[in-house]
């Protein structure tokens, strides 16, 4: 009988300090879930998929090359617009060509005239001739400005075409789908064969180096944590017990989540919820989704 009443006085105590160490470990001040930045690519050119160069669960480095878009169509609208900026060069030059012979032949009759003018004094000239190298000068600037005025709807031709051309390189560039970050490509939404359209999504990225905790706080708490504020981040291992983790708040939202009445009580101040976002560093172990415990104040002892 002695024994027993040792042994339920042993159990008793060991609950009790396991008790006691429990009750020296804080509760949670927030519970929330993982999340990352995810970034859906879309096509920007229509065409045939010609190759996805990247598999899900794939790390990408920026402006790594993902996919192919067939740019046949493209490159024809290129040649074509080549051959027509070719001939409207072509024109241009011929435009040219013609104002300079203009204007050498004002040259030449404004020479005549000077000559004209002083033979006319000496009596050698009639006032005909004076007249005819007159119209004859006042003719060729009207045909040069004709040629200028076509040599100006020409250029304008020209650089719409030089618009339209890089207008289709940029199209080119587009129908080669790069990634904008470094990432880890979570879907796939298309696979070579298929037709790809403009705003049609063909993968999504998601940066899981770095992972969101986002998590919300009551009223009576925003007023303990601030922005850049260093927080325990608690999650689930395997065996049952809790992987603590370093984080740090990067958002705080500004209202609340819902639109409390005009009149509260005390008690129902309290029940606000505002949205707070904590970047942690991912240790490889993190997962999208992955649900975590924050503690806003650290024991430096700890």
């Amino acid at each position: 009988m002695i024994k027993h009443l040792i042994l339920i006085s042993s159990v008793a105590v060991a609950a009790l300090i396991a008790a006691s160490c429990q009750r020296k470990e804080p509760l949670p001040d927030a519970y929330g879930n993982f999340e990352a930045v995810e970034t859906v690519l879309s096509a920007e050119t229509s065409g045939k998929v010609l190759m996805v160069a990247v598999e899900e669960g794939d790390r990408v480095a920026q402006g790594q090359l993902l996919a192919i878009i067939d740019t046949t169509d493209l490159v024809i609208k290129q040649s074509q617009l080549q051959a027509q900026l070719a001939s409207t060069l072509a024109q241009l030059t011929s435009l040219n060509a013609q104002a300079g012979v203009y204007e050498q032949q004002v040259q030449n009759l404004s020479k005549d005239l000077k000559r004209t003018e002083a033979m006319k004094q000496e009596g050698a000239a009639t006032q005909k001739q004076l007249d005819d190298l007159t119209g004859g000068i006042a003719l060729a600037n009207r045909q040069i400005d004709a040629v200028i005025s076509q040599r100006a709807s020409v250029i304008a031709q020209a650089r719409a075409l030089e618009a339209q051309q890089a207008q289709v390189e940029e199209m080119l560039k587009r129908s080669s789908v790069r990634s904008p970050v470094s990432a880890t490509v979570l879907n796939l939404f298309t696979r070579p064969g298929e037709l790809a359209a403009p705003g049609k999504a063909l993968l999504k990225l998601a940066g899981l180096d770095t992972m969101i905790l986002r998590v919300f706080l009551s009223g009576s708490q925003l007023s303990a944590v601030q922005l850049n504020q260093e927080v325990e981040v608690l999650v689930d291992e395997a065996d049952g017990s809790l992987r603590k983790l370093s984080g740090r708040i990067s958002h705080i939202a500004g209202e609340a989540e819902f639109t409390p009445k005009t009149i509260q009580t005390r008690d129902e101040r309290t029940d606000l919820v505002y949205a707070v976002e904590i970047r942690v560093k991912n240790d490889g172990r993190l997962r999208i989704g992955m649900p975590a415990e924050v503690r806003t104040s650290i024991d430096p002892s700890k």
